[in-house]
């Protein structure tokens, strides 16, 4: 049984699908060598903003499967 993602964007593509392209173009990403306290912050605040967009969705979905 596959659950597909009911967006605007892609109807078609499956959730693994969508993991999968994420991870490729976050292995793109070049190291630099100087790590600052700025982007020590940037990195905390993008890891918070994901996570809650993670756990958003997750709820959204689960209100979707509880209500219809």
């Amino acid at each position: 049984q596959h659950y597909y993602i009911t967006n605007n964007l892609s109807r078609d593509m499956e959730f693994a699908d969508i993991f999968l392209w994420v991870a490729v173009f976050s292995l793109n990403i070049v190291p630099v060598a100087a790590f600052d306290t700025g982007d020590g912050l940037a990195l905390l605040l993008g890891l918070v903003l994901g996570a809650l967009g993670v756990l958003a969705c997750i709820g959204a979905y689960s209100r979707r499967q509880i209500y219809s």
